[in-house]
């Protein structure tokens, strides 16, 4: 309320019939300025009361959302009647039914005039009148955006990823170039070789063959697209499965796993297979994380709620990482094990970017690891958010 309405209303038995008039006169000057602004601009509003009457609706809203155009001119009208998309009036009963809750749903629009759009919505309550705005956007350009960035941002990585694949092809080339040279100094010199030298020198070469093709093999399966196939679930889920298949492994090396899954977490959408692949890779490094004489090892897994998204992590009392090591990583080909291909994290890291989520990870050097993965919540699960 203004201060020249809380003004009014406090003294208004003692205004004359002529400032009653002025001050109405004001009131109207007001909302036509405002009318015009919210016609004029290119968000669409919609104002709803608590029984889900349409009490305002500018005409980018119109234009924005599915409306049936016989209604829109009647003088009461309701969401079922005004909106003919179902999911829709869903999602203005549920906003409403949660009372103050600020909650956004999005939605995919294809219209013969405007082609096809992607629409977000966001719902707020006004406190003074306990009405409800819903402010609708076309969202169509921000998400192209985001998909470009995506895009740039799996071309940067892939580019990383040969620079890796270049440096790291060296070490066998250099090697099979070396038995190579030798054997053929050997043939000029003596003009024949032995047995013995030949298989010495083939035994190099198929060792190195071997490397070069499990290189090629884990970059073809690095820089290949994730074929996910998303579903709206609970993350406790694919976490108490991943632990079914380790959890005979981890007692037959000693090791305890615990686990704190939070309850009445709301769903998200992801690939179960995918997820579990996640969990189980983080599961596996924690286990080669062991300090020296170590035999206290112990894995925790948790799940539980962070704003708009849901988090999985996985804890471990290991041996840590050092500020640099945090740093790289996620980077293609980097490794701080005798045998890995530096690859895991990698892969992970584009199983959750696919899934529009994040991994983090926080270390401290023999205290151990805490890898955080983050999902997250969808805009039809977040009227469940309290």
């Amino acid at each position: 309320m203004s201060r020249i309405s809380e003004k009014v209303t406090k003294n208004i038995s003692k205004l004359s019939d002529d400032q009653i008039l002025s001050y109405m006169k004001y009131l109207t000057d007001e909302i036509e300025k405002r009318d015009s602004v919210l016609e004029f601009i290119k968000e669409g509003y919609i104002e709803i009361d608590s029984s889900c009457k349409v009490l305002y609706m500018n005409e980018a809203a119109k234009s924005l959302l599915p409306v049936n155009s016989d209604a829109v001119n009647r003088k009461i009208v309701t969401t079922e009647s005004l909106i003919t998309d179902k999911s829709i009036c869903s999602f203005f009963k549920k906003s409403i039914s949660k009372k103050d809750l600020k909650s956004v749903y999005e939605f995919r629009d294809k219209s013969p005039l405007y082609g096809e759009r992607d629409i977000s919505i966001s719902a707020l309550k006004i406190t003074q009148s306990g009405s409800y705005i819903f402010e609708i956007q076309d969202i169509t350009f921000i998400k192209k955006i985001r998909r470009e960035f995506s895009r740039n941002e799996s071309l940067a990585a892939m580019t990383t990823m040969a620079a890796g694949v270049a440096h790291e092809i060296k070490n066998p080339l250099a090697s099979m170039s070396i038995y190579v040279q030798l054997l053929a100094k050997k043939l000029d010199k003596n003009k024949s070789i032995t047995k013995a030298d030949a298989e010495k020198t083939i035994n190099v070469l198929n060792e190195e063959i071997e490397k070069l093709n499990k290189m090629a093999v884990d970059f073809l399966y690095a820089v290949k697209p994730v074929n996910a196939e998303f579903t709206i679930e609970n993350v406790n889920n694919p976490i108490q499965e991943t632990i079914k298949l380790v959890e005979a492994e981890l007692e037959q090396n000693g090791i305890s796993i615990k686990t704190d899954l939070a309850v009445s977490l709301p769903n998200v959408k992801l690939d179960a297979s995918l997820i579990q692949q996640c969990i189980l890779n983080l599961i596996k490094n924690s286990m080669q994380a062991k300090k020296e004489a170590q035999t206290d090892l112990y894995i925790k897994v948790r799940s539980f709620l962070d704003g708009n998204s849901v988090c999985i992590s996985v804890e471990d009392n290991g041996c840590g990482m050092t500020e640099n090591q945090m740093v790289k990583i996620f980077e293609p080909y980097y490794t701080t094990k005798a045998s890995g291909t530096g690859l895991g994290l990698t892969n992970i890291y584009k199983i959750i970017k696919e899934h529009g989520g994040d991994i983090t990870v926080n270390s401290t050097v023999n205290v151990g690891t805490v890898f955080t993965i983050s999902l997250p919540v969808p805009s039809s699960e977040r009227y469940r958010l309290e």
